[in-house]
């Protein structure tokens, strides 16, 4: 949950900021178009950036189980060949590995959701900030806006 309110939040926020910005600092119609960039920017490292977790998980718990049989079996002094896994490890391997696929995709559909919201918020600002922050500006136009 924190990953998609950080997500939401660092590609939703720059584009309202710059917009009052534009509005109450630098009187600057284009100016607010700057926040939907950079809003734009960050949702899409987002998606460059992620990882999925659960599988890392999941391959870290069961590497090292199998890594401790090992070497219970070669304490043993055992020279024959490591035994298979039996049905119940690999029946526990399996719901282990069904169970972190389905909340990789829980939370891969939660962070899709948020980087749309916050994406389209940030494409809009981007287009049309401007024009919407047009009307809101008083005073002399500053010289960035001839």
């Amino acid at each position: 949950m924190a990953k998609r309110i950080a997500v939401f939040a660092l590609s939703a926020i720059p584009s309202a900021i710059w917009f009052f910005y534009a509005i109450c600092i630098t009187k600057c119609a284009s100016d607010a178009q700057r926040g939907g960039a950079l809003g734009t920017i960050f949702a899409f490292g987002f998606v460059i950036i992620t990882r999925s977790y659960a599988m890392e998980i999941f391959a870290k718990d069961r590497l090292r189980a199998r890594k401790e049989a090992l070497l219970k079996f070669r304490a043993s002094g055992s020279s024959a060949p490591l035994p298979p896994p039996t049905p119940t490890e690999l029946a526990q391997d399996m719901d282990g590995l069904l169970d972190a696929i389905a909340t990789d995709s829980i939370d891969q559909k939660n962070l899709n959701l948020c980087l749309v919201i916050a994406s389209a918020f940030a494409a809009f600002i981007w287009g049309f900030g401007d024009k919407i922050a047009a009307p809101f500006i008083t005073g002399p136009i500053p010289p960035c806006c001839h």
